[in-house]
């Protein structure tokens, strides 16, 4: 009691309400004041965090760099609906909702709007349509208008020819043949064809009274009907010429057959006439999204002339292609997101005046790109890659260089494709198919001076080439690129005893021709690829040599954590006498090794990798069985395909579509620590700074509680 001041006098009730009471509501305010300002700056701000691992409903940087400078206006439509077939939420909405308003924040002139095609009407949809695809829209009005005067016509001339033949009757024409004859043309006249023009006048009427006429429908069936017309009038005539001197037709019968080809003849040329005009009308793209919005999980992409419509399983892609040998055929594969992807390729094909032109330049043999029809027909080996183009709006084409497969295969009897002439490929990017000779050919004299051409024309390529093939000096040379297509990538076999693995993705590497890269070297179109697996089998060493106005960079370094060469002896492989020589005449190439390189010169692009079969079906398709057994489809090696598709952008100047598709973003992508930092690590982390960390702490204790 000491220690209280003797002028010490309590706090009264009223004071502690006071006190207490006026920092209750300081902090209100200020906490009021802080949400205010938070909730200013997030709608300031408009920032969303992405926290899936993959990244897969945020935009990436190669898409924002394309769409933040857009410059035509571009409307993105979400017709997903808020339930599923079991009433239950629509998992398949919310991200692509969230994906759609993505590309409206961070893109210029485009906007987003989410309808639900079950409760809400589309109607607003196609009036825009009209409005803005409907050019044919009047053509098509105008056509019908013309029409209904027509169809009076016609009537007026179908009647007089049905009232010639209103008085017979066609039991009394007798049971044989001929009178069954007679009495179908009686019927066909005097009632099938009335009959039949009858609808089509109450559908043009129903239609002038739509709101929004199915024009398409109305005049295919017009066209369908006057085309029948034509048919069953020009038979009129034939059947009267035939049968009007005959004695035995019935007096009625005869005097119509009389005048029947002059009356036929008029109908029929009035029918072809009117049919002819609806071939004349413009093209009716409207009516195509008026028939795409009456589906349900769909994203329309409105642009200022053209449109595309997205489908689920465009957005939702399930691959099941041969996993027959790696899962349970009853297992359930979860759909990838692959949204972004298919917007993107929508957005830029509205953008982009002319279409991309791919051709698969082949030495000769048959085709090798072709898209299969599973699970009847399988595609070509290189199907796979060439269908990623053509996703992403590449016309794909492929031309047998030696022009002998088509030659051969029609003198065998069986169909073949024609192939695009040399000057409808003069334009196209080319993947050059560089084989060694064998069943699908072999390496043509004329590829080399053909890709010499193409390239000084300042064309681009992309050369895959195969061990013991032509090494395409001729074309090569002038941009510092060298094939040493005489020599095979191959390392020493790994020594000691190797645990056997379930996958036998890490089995094979243990083969010499064998070896998994994640490095791929510094170049914009494999920036992106970092850190993600691309096996490479039977390479060829690719080597690069400084030439003026040149600019070329190495590619797919070969790791030498095992010693690796390329090897001359070419029967060596896989048996106990490889081996590097470093002399004689048929001298290995010892390390650097790369298995691929970039030139660029004024225009002209070129692109060069060893490894053909890197890029076939089986390789790129070939599943991770780490994400199978989750019921998730991921390529195993996803830097194959990776590889060709940004060597294919940067090729043809589609530098904004250089990046990882979704299906390879969902790969792990964890980076080899290299031996600095693994040692700092080690002895920085853990043998200094954790235990220095606790040392200064005591020394800060003690002296701290000194007295």
């Amino acid at each position: 009691m000491s220690n209280i001041p003797q002028n010490f006098t309590p706090e009264s009730q009223k004071e502690r309400w006071v006190k207490y009471g006026a920092n209750v509501a300081l902090a209100s305010i200020l906490v009021i004041v802080l949400a205010i300002a938070v909730t200013y700056l997030a709608q300031r701000f408009d920032h969303r965090m992405d926290t899936t691992a993959a990244g897969l409903y945020s935009l990436k940087p190669q898409t924002v760099n394309l769409i933040k400078d857009n410059t035509q206006k571009i409307k993105l439509i979400s017709l997903y609906s808020a339930k599923d077939q079991r009433q239950k939420d629509n998992p398949f909405a919310g991200p692509v909702r969230d994906l759609l308003e993505e590309y409206s924040r961070k893109g210029k002139n485009i906007e987003f709007e989410a309808i639900d095609p079950v409760t809400q009407s589309t109607d607003a949809i196609v009036k825009e349509a009209v409005e803005k695809y409907g050019g044919a829209v009047k053509q098509y009005r105008d056509y019908l208008e013309e029409y209904k005067k027509t169809h009076e016509t016609l009537n007026e001339l179908v009647g007089k020819q049905a009232a010639a033949l209103a008085n017979v009757q066609e039991d009394k024409l007798g049971e044989d043949q001929r009178g069954q004859m007679l009495a179908a043309v009686v019927t066909t006249v005097r009632d099938r064809i009335p009959q039949s023009l009858t609808p089509l006048k109450e559908r043009v009427d129903r239609a002038a009274k739509s709101k929004f006429p199915d024009y398409r429908a109305i005049t295919d069936a017009i066209k369908d009907n006057l085309e029948q017309l034509q048919q069953q009038e020009t038979s009129l005539i034939k059947f009267a010429l035939q049968e009007k001197d005959d004695a035995q037709v019935p007096a009625a019968i005869k005097e119509y057959l009389a005048a029947a080809p002059e009356g036929s003849e008029a109908i029929r040329k009035l029918a072809e006439e009117t049919s002819k005009k609806i071939d004349a009308l413009g093209e009716l793209k409207v009516s195509d999204l008026q028939q795409a919005v009456k589906g349900q999980d769909l994203i329309l992409v409105l642009g200022d002339k053209d449109w595309r419509v997205i489908g689920f399983d465009q957005v939702w892609q399930t691959d099941r292609r041969d996993l027959q040998n790696y899962m349970d055929s009853q297992q359930e594969i979860k759909p990838r997101f692959a949204g972004e992807q298919a917007v993107t390729t929508a957005i830029l094909a509205l953008s982009s005046d002319n279409k991309q032109k791919v051709v698969f330049v082949r030495p000769g043999g048959g085709p090798l790109a072709q898209p299969g029809m599973p699970p009847f027909q399988r595609g070509g080996p290189l199907s796979d890659v060439a269908d990623r183009l053509r996703d992403y709006n590449y016309d794909v084409l492929e031309k047998d260089i030696s022009g002998m497969y088509e030659m051969q295969a029609r003198m065998q009897g069986q169909q073949a494709a024609p192939e695009p002439t040399e000057d409808q490929i003069k334009d196209a990017c080319w993947i050059v198919i560089d084989m060694p000779a064998g069943p699908q050919g072999g390496p043509s004299p004329e590829m080399a001076k053909k890709l010499a051409d193409h390239l000084k024309a300042g064309g681009s390529a992309l050369v895959l080439a195969m061990p013991q093939s032509d090494n395409l000096s001729e074309a090569l040379k002038d941009y510092g690129i060298d094939m040493v297509t005489d020599a095979t990538i191959v390392h020493e076999m790994p020594k000691g005893d190797r645990a056997r693995s379930s996958d036998w993705s890490q089995e094979v590497q243990s083969a010499p021709i064998v070896f998994v890269l994640d490095k791929y070297g510094d170049h914009m179109l494999t920036k992106p690829l970092e850190s993600l697996d691309t096996i490479l089998a039977y390479g060829v060493p690719v080597r690069t040599t400084a030439v003026p106005g040149v600019k070329t960079t190495s590619l797919l370094p070969i790791p030498q954590g095992l010693q690796a060469w390329g090897e001359r002896e070419t029967d060596s492989i896989n048996t106990d006498k490889l081996k590097f020589d470093a002399a004689g005449p048929n001298a290995d190439l010892g390390a650097p090794l790369f298995a691929g390189a970039i030139a660029e010169k004024d225009k002209t692009r070129l692109v060069v990798i060893g490894g053909l079969q890197s890029f076939t079906n089986q390789v790129i398709n070939w599943p991770d069985q780490a994400m199978l057994s989750r019921g998730i489809f991921v390529a195993r090696f996803p830097g194959n395909a990776e590889m060709f598709t940004n060597s294919v952008f940067w090729l043809t100047h589609m530098e904004p579509m250089i990046a990882i598709s979704p299906a390879a973003m969902q790969v792990s992508r964890i980076a080899a620590i290299s031996e600095p930092v693994l040692n700092g690590l080690r002895i920085g982390v853990l043998l200094i700074l954790l235990p220095g960390t606790v040392l200064l702490a005591g020394i800060w204790m003690y002296f701290a509680r000194r007295d």
